[in-house]
């Protein structure tokens, strides 16, 4: 059975933040775990950047705006609505607090 997703501009939106490398910016300057996350922090901010510039306002219940998504292609292979939580979202959110937002900024300010 072949299913019709409607990205909407997620595309363009996610091929922009990987073509400037602002995930794996992020991954490295904040301390985290791949052994322990299916979703890199750099990632889980990449998830928020789309579904603002997607054009949803409200950054709670992420996983209600990719429903209709293909996440898969929008963040890899077995990544799922589960791995999109206003929990783990939180904790990217927190990750980058803890070094400092500004610094990230700033590297491509």
């Amino acid at each position: 059975m072949v299913q019709a997703f409607n990205q909407g501009p997620a595309n363009l939106i996610s091929a922009l933040y990987d073509q400037l490398n602002i995930g794996s910016t992020i991954d490295a300057m904040v301390s985290w775990d791949p052994a322990q996350c299916r979703l890199s922090p750099g990632m889980r901010i990449k998830a928020m950047v789309v579904n603002m510039f997607g054009g949803r306002k409200p950054l709670y219940r992420i996983d209600e705006y990719y429903q209709n998504m293909d996440t898969e292609n929008l963040f890899g292979k077995g990544i799922s609505l589960s791995d999109l939580t206003d929990y783990n979202m939180a904790r990217a959110l927190d990750k980058l607090t803890q070094r400092g937002p500004w610094e990230c900024y700033q590297l491509y300010a």
